[in-house]
């Protein structure tokens, strides 16, 4: 059973408030996003941002890979069809993400903040997990991916198994 994944909640960020809050108390929080000409209202920039706020000549692509609690300050929820029940069971216990089931309609919600979801992705892209534990993962990824964020996972590579999901490997 391959399921299907959709993103059903996420952080949103008011950035001409927080820009602005932060100027009018003299800070710059975009300063290193200026200085690379990236985006400012994007996901990761607001993690940028916030590095930024402890330097004004951070690294903003180094800041979204060594996020750290920074990454606390966001948070995602999925919604899964079609998985199977062990899946869910295995998601919960090796992560450390909420999930609500409903076991008879093989959906579920699973959710928590970026760090969780970055520490979850890393305890299932591998070997020792289950192909439907990874391969939902996978499809977690590439929304993250999607959304902006996959340099928070830029310091690991992908290798493609047999079975079509993949693992990460440190770089």
């Amino acid at each position: 059973m391959i399921p299907e994944v959709k993103l059903v909640s996420c952080t949103d960020v008011n950035y001409p408030e927080f820009i602005g809050f932060a100027a009018s108390s003299g800070i710059k929080i975009t300063k290193s996003l200026d200085d690379e000409d990236l985006p400012v209202e994007t996901l990761a920039s607001f993690i940028a941002s916030l590095d930024c706020l402890r330097n004004e000549n951070s690294d903003p692509i180094k800041a979204v890979r060594q996020g750290g609690g920074l990454l606390e300050h966001l948070h995602f929820g999925f919604a899964v069809s079609s998985i199977a029940t062990h899946v869910v069971t295995e998601i919960l216990e090796v992560t450390g993400l909420k999930g609500v089931t409903k076991s008879q309609n093989n959906f579920a919600i699973f959710s928590g903040s970026l760090a969780m979801w970055y520490t979850s992705i890393l305890h299932c892209c591998n070997r020792d997990r289950s192909f439907g534990c990874r391969i939902l993962i996978n499809k977690i990824l590439i929304l993250f991916e999607r959304h902006g964020l996959g340099e928070v996972w830029g310091y690991f590579g992908k290798e493609t198994l047999k079975d079509k999901s993949y693992i990460l490997y440190a770089k």
